[in-house]
């Protein structure tokens, strides 16, 4: 009986580590198959912050775009408003935002400019870059073969 009480601890444990440790983790990455999933609540904004931050990501910062994009994204799951925001976020020179842009991009068959931003980014040395840029390519393949 110890050894199973010991052994459901341990399941909970695992489970609850992995969890937090997932929780921890970048939860405003986009994926191939779509976004890591998040509670939209952590993102939230006011009227106010909303005015303040698209000011301030049209004036040129990275952040407030990225911010905005995450709001739209998690908060409000307005598809088009989200891309326009990681969009200037990427024009804004953010790398996580240009890779969110590529994916966004390359979801929605806009190749050749997925492919302009994936090779931004792999002219900064960004990790795994090259897995992007060659599906990228394959799809841009497959589209000229029709």
């Amino acid at each position: 009986m110890r050894a199973y009480n010991v052994f459901i601890k341990f399941v909970l444990f695992t489970g609850l580590f992995t969890i937090s440790v997932y929780a921890m983790g970048e939860c405003n990455m986009e994926t191939k198959n779509g976004p890591l999933l998040s509670s939209g609540s952590e993102y939230m904004l006011s009227k106010e912050e909303i005015e303040f931050l698209s000011k301030s990501a049209l004036s040129g910062n990275a952040e407030a775009a990225f911010r905005l994009y995450q709001y739209f994204r998690f908060s409000r799951s307005d598809d088009e408003k989200a891309t326009y925001w990681v969009g200037v976020a990427a024009k804004n020179g953010s790398n996580v935002g240009q890779y969110n842009f590529a994916v966004r991009l390359e979801r929605k068959g806009s190749l050749k400019e997925a492919l302009y931003w994936a090779n931004i980014l792999k002219s900064q040395n960004y990790p795994d870059i090259d897995d992007l840029i060659n599906s990228i390519k394959e799809k841009m393949k497959e589209n000229t073969g029709k």
